[in-house]
């Protein structure tokens, strides 16, 4: 069985598979497959919520926003980018994420 990438066409495509083939399985495996189509409804019920509070938590945070006037940079990789940059103080080592959240350097991205 062929089948496409995101939750949402996985989630169509495997309904489309067991509609088809549903004279071909027992009725346990016919159970089993249902609920596994239900727990990817309920997986893309959640992505939705966190994609949602991600995008929100990118809107509402200034290095975020920066980070998101970069061509390609969307809110996944700026609020990682985010959470994984360490404040150094003036004069001490720095580390690219910080140098990019001041806008000092974008290219290494």
């Amino acid at each position: 069985m062929v089948l496409p990438t995101g939750v949402a066409q996985l989630r169509q495509a495997v309904v489309d598979q067991l509609e088809a083939a549903k004279d071909k399985r027992t009725p346990l495996s016919q159970e089993r497959l249902w609920q596994l189509v239900e727990e990817l409804a309920a997986l893309e019920a959640q992505l939705a919520y966190e994609q949602e509070h991600l995008d929100t938590l990118a809107q509402t945070h200034p290095a975020c926003r920066r980070l998101m006037t970069m061509p390609g940079m969307g809110p996944f990789t700026a609020t990682a980018l985010v959470a994984t940059a360490v404040k150094v103080p003036p004069g001490e080592v720095w580390c690219h994420a910080t140098m990019l959240l001041e806008g000092r350097s974008a290219y290494w991205v």
